[in-house]
């Protein structure tokens, strides 16, 4: 398989996974629900795989989709990702900074692109708002989400 119909593969499924929850959790916010009390102590981060689906056009490999949520806030350890997400701000705003770029601060309703292999500093810079946001990314079946990089 060429290069650019595996990179097309992959933003079609990603693509497809982020429009599947963007919908989903639009139906959701129709019903009034309340945020997980876990989302109170800053220490705790909560990531849920909201959907996987293997990909038999690229044996080994899977699309997902996860739903992240960070505590006003909280911060995540420098880490890196595998293979580059697609993602979209749901509730809050975020500060993300790749290497030594300078942060960038991206707020609800706006997407994003997190890039692999780079360290990678994420904060929700809000005292008293929670984050919310969703990201899908296409990977090798076994690999994680993100690495924790030493401090």
């Amino acid at each position: 398989m060429s290069s650019t119909k595996f990179a097309r593969l992959v933003v079609h499924s990603a693509l497809a996974l982020t429009c599947q929850a963007c919908a989903t959790t639009a139906a959701a916010k129709q019903v009034p629900q309340s945020h997980p009390t876990s989302l109170a102590a800053a220490s705790e981060i909560r990531r849920e795989l909201l959907v996987s689906k293997d990909l038999p056009e690229l044996p080994g490999w899977e699309s997902r989709l996860y739903l992240v949520e960070f505590p006003a806030g909280a911060q995540s350890l420098v880490h890196e990702h595998p293979v580059a997400g697609v993602g979209y701000v749901l509730d809050g705003s975020f500060e993300s900074a790749f290497g030594d770029a300078p942060a960038t601060v991206v707020h609800a309703g706006h997407g994003f692109v997190d890039l692999p292999h780079e360290p990678h500093h994420f904060r929700n810079p809000d005292p008293s708002l929670p984050l919310r946001f969703v990201i899908a990314g296409t990977f090798r079946k076994g690999d994680p989400l993100f690495r924790a990089l030493p401090q």
